[in-house]
């Protein structure tokens, strides 16, 4: 898979484990469990992009760097929040930060996908984007041990059935 598809598989896991956080349903068991593996996640995902996607924009140059930049940052502001989150002990703060989390997640998602990979797709050919796929997989390896749990979760946000994995 090229880079983008790859991020486009990421972020659809990712919207999976952001659904299950928000959901009335989710117990406060499965709802810590969830907001470990998206943390590793998060972690692992923003480490790819900033090595593949954000470092190929900024040599590209232009808009490309700009929305680079701005990836990096938004990747570190969602993880100190994550951190942040973790370390929450007060019910009603926890709450709030875990909704902050699932905003400011979603918003990042669809700026990406509306923005940076159109733009990132004009500008790269498709070897370099399958390279950048490659190097994509290989730099987040951690998550490969989650993606076939969340990739339950995935399918039944696909298909408005629970997760058969939950």
């Amino acid at each position: 898979m090229d880079i983008i598809q790859e991020l486009n598989a990421d972020h659809a896991a990712i919207r999976a484990i952001i659904l299950e956080l928000r959901s009335d349903s989710t117990s406060p068991e499965v709802r810590a469990d969830k907001l470990q593996k998206l943390g590793s996640w998060l972690r692992a995902h923003g480490d790819g992009e900033d090595r593949t996607i954000d470092a190929a924009a900024k040599t590209l140059g232009g808009e490309l760097r700009t929305l680079g930049r701005e990836d990096d940052e938004e990747h570190d502001a969602i993880n100190r929040l994550h951190a942040k989150l973790a370390r929450t002990t007060n019910p009603q703060f926890r709450q709030a930060r875990l909704r902050l989390l699932c905003e400011l997640l979603s918003h990042h998602l669809k700026e990406e996908e509306e923005e940076f990979f159109p733009l990132l797709k004009r500008s790269l050919g498709p070897a370099e984007r399958e390279k950048l796929g490659v190097r994509y997989r290989e730099l987040t390896r951690e998550i490969d041990r989650l993606r076939p749990e969340v990739a339950g979760s995935v399918l039944g946000w696909l298909t408005g059935r629970p997760d058969p994995n939950a």
